[in-house]
């Protein structure tokens, strides 16, 4: 499925060139032993930036969507980038199984270093995934050894279950700590300060099923001066074994605080959701 690229929301004023990154924030599949799911931009033509969103026709994935979030092309604190893991990669040691070993570590180098003793702040999330498992899906990225020429992605699977990850998507943005209009960081249902269960009676979206929200809050330690836009994509996800139905969201956003939610229904079982956000002033 493709879409084209909606007005523009993100940093730096809307006539300027810029470069989109997305994340996976909802996933709807029913008793799926395998999730395979990947979202990405392309741009036919020069013409205007299209959002595909795809899923492999072996599994019957009921819908999935991304959020994304637009950078100018022009600012040089900012470094991004996007990669897929799978065993291919030159620091995966080889392997006659097709999938990822339960413990990856990825280097990154920025094309540009920061100065020194400039150490940047990092946020990872997913975009695509590969995943085969009868008794749920558990998978999770993260950055570690962050300085100033880059750092390392860590992808964590199956530790809790006998998921098997044949790759993993991951997006990532890196920028100074004494940036002012733009804040990072994640979450987890874990920290969830209230939840709540209600039936769902919307029409045709499978009118008696029980939604149950995760939600919490948290802090920016930053202050800014107008409502931020935020934007926010999975992490981390673990499911037991049934349906994979996940939406991660955000409430009411004020110039101090986001307040965020992680909805499942049907017969999904969750352990454990992880959230990276990144809110940016919307001047």
């Amino acid at each position: 499925m493709s879409i084209p690229f909606s007005p523009y929301a993100g940093t730096g004023p809307s006539n300027v060139p810029r470069s989109i990154l997305l994340g996976v924030s909802w996933l709807n599949a029913q008793n799926q032993p395998r999730l395979n799911v990947n979202c990405s931009v392309s741009q036919p033509n020069g013409q205007t930036p299209v959002i595909d969103l795809d899923a492999s026709i072996e599994e019957e994935i009921g819908s999935f969507g991304c959020t994304w979030l637009a950078l100018p092309t022009s600012d040089s604190d900012f470094r991004f980038g996007q990669i897929t893991i799978d065993t291919n990669h030159p620091a995966i040691q080889p392997s006659s199984q097709p999938y990822l070993p339960r413990n990856t570590s990825i280097p990154i180098s920025f094309t540009t270093p920061y100065s020194t003793g400039n150490i940047p702040k990092v946020a990872v999330w997913i975009h695509g995934i590969d995943s085969e498992s009868e008794s749920g899906h558990d998978f999770r990225v993260s950055a570690s050894n962050v300085d100033h020429k880059g750092f390392r992605i860590d992808c964590l699977v199956g530790l809790q279950t006998q998921c098997c990850v044949c790759q993993i998507g991951v997006t990532w943005l890196a920028y100074p700590t004494t940036r002012s209009d733009i804040y990072s960081g994640s979450f987890d249902t874990t920290e969830a300060v209230g939840t709540r269960e209600i039936e769902d009676k919307t029409p045709n979206s499978g009118s008696g099923q029980t939604i149950a929200s995760y939600m919490g809050s948290t802090e920016f330690d930053i202050q800014f001066t107008k409502i931020p836009k935020v934007f926010m994509g999975f992490s981390q996800l673990h499911i037991g074994e049934g349906d994979a139905r996940v939406w991660l969201k955000n409430g009411v956003v004020t110039p101090e605080m986001l307040p965020w939610q992680v909805d499942t229904w049907g017969k999904t079982m969750l352990v454990n959701a992880q959230g990276t956000y990144i809110a940016v002033d919307s001047t």
